[in-house]
């Protein structure tokens, strides 16, 4: 995941930029509108997975004391435009089964809270030691787990679990050991 020393977003994707295929999309219990929403949609949630990753970064910029522009484009500029990307296609998605308008919900309520990041990154200077570090750092946090949920009402829309990485087998090893 090179998003950081890359303007093209598809460097960030973990598989090539496109709908689904049809066959991950399909569980015992879905429908065709189910596909038909998930192919739909796709694109919609991986801008928000990419707005998502952007804003993070630009938390961890701010952090380390680093410029926040990567190829002369500030990060929070480009996360704006992910997110007009996703607007487009949450908003304009036809859920037709419960299950779909349960999906949706959570893309929209992911979409909310992300929105809400980009314009504070977008006019804040401080986003670390700021007025408004909490509630950044919340909306962020709140669409990363609006995302996570996505995948458990319809195939197709994964998410990395770091649960299992390297550093998160460590966290737990050094705080076994610290008791």
């Amino acid at each position: 995941m090179r998003f950081l020393d890359s303007s093209d977003r598809n460097s960030f994707s973990a598989r090539p930029d496109g709908p689904p295929d049809v066959a991950t999309c399909i569980r015992p219990d879905t429908t065709d509108s189910d596909v038909d929403y998930a192919l739909e949609v796709n694109r919609g949630f991986e801008a928000l997975k990419y707005a998502a990753a952007l804003l993070t970064g630009t938390l961890l910029l701010d952090l380390t004391g680093s410029d926040r522009t990567v190829q002369d484009r500030a990060l929070a500029d480009k996360a704006c435009d992910a997110l007009t990307e996703a607007r487009d296609a949450v908003l304009s998605a036809r859920p037709r089964s419960i299950n779909a308008r349960h999906h949706n919900y959570h893309l929209r309520a992911a979409l909310e809270h992300l929105v809400a990041a980009a314009d504070i990154a977008s006019h804040r200077a401080e986003l670390i030691a700021g007025p408004d570090a909490d509630t950044i750092y919340a909306a962020i946090y709140a669409a990363w787990d609006e995302l996570k949920k996505l995948d458990g009402l319809m195939a197709g829309f994964q998410m990395v679990d770091l649960t299992q990485s390297c550093c998160a087998f460590h966290a737990r090893q050094m705080t076994r050991l610290a008791q």
